[in-house]
């Protein structure tokens, strides 16, 4: 079951609105009724809401990884910082602790 499904099923608040559908939608809902009707607008309203927040999500990560933030080193090689980490989790793994 999808989050858009879940919140649905949750929440149920009730309010009113307009929608204008095209001639084809009205004819194809009228043939459902007004609970199974209603289930079908949000659910569907939920679904492509859950896309475009997906893809504006996906946007913005595409747009950080075009611009890297930058971490001052403060002087410590990538190459250092990889061989000490390898040397504490050697150590960890000989001796059984956890350095804190």
């Amino acid at each position: 079951m999808s989050a858009a499904q879940t919140s649905i099923q949750e929440t149920a608040a009730k309010f009113k609105t307009t929608l204008y559908l095209t001639e084809e939608n009205k004819k194809r809902l009228d043939l459902l009724n007004a609970k199974n009707r209603t289930r079908l607008i949000n659910q569907a309203i939920a679904e492509k809401l859950e896309a475009i927040e997906r893809q504006l999500l996906k946007e913005k990560l595409l747009s950080a990884l075009d611009a890297p933030v930058s971490h001052p080193s403060n002087g410590v090689s990538t190459e250092d910082a990889l061989h000490e980490i390898r040397q504490r989790e050697t150590e960890q793994l000989l001796t059984g602790s956890k350095s804190e």
